[in-house]
């Protein structure tokens, strides 16, 4: 994956209602509804492996089960 690239936001617990994503400017979470899509801003960072997204206007830290790549050459 790339910056740029189209990625559905879902909670890996298929029960819950969205994944939680870090802010880092206001150290807050913030609750994304499954199904949001987003734009990868930054991919993953180690040791934590989360990866950053722009997802409904906001730059949020995710972890990486609560992502599902979208294929754009289809």
């Amino acid at each position: 994956m790339k910056r740029g690239d189209l990625i559905i936001l879902k909670n890996e617990h298929a029960s819950m209602d969205g994944a939680y994503g870090y802010d880092e400017h206001l150290d807050d979470w913030a609750l994304v509804p499954n199904g949001s899509i987003g734009m990868l801003w930054e991919e993953a960072r180690v040791p934590d492996g989360k990866f950053c997204v722009l997802v409904l206007g906001r730059v949020l830290w995710f972890d990486p089960l609560d992502r599902v790549v979208i294929d754009e050459t289809r």
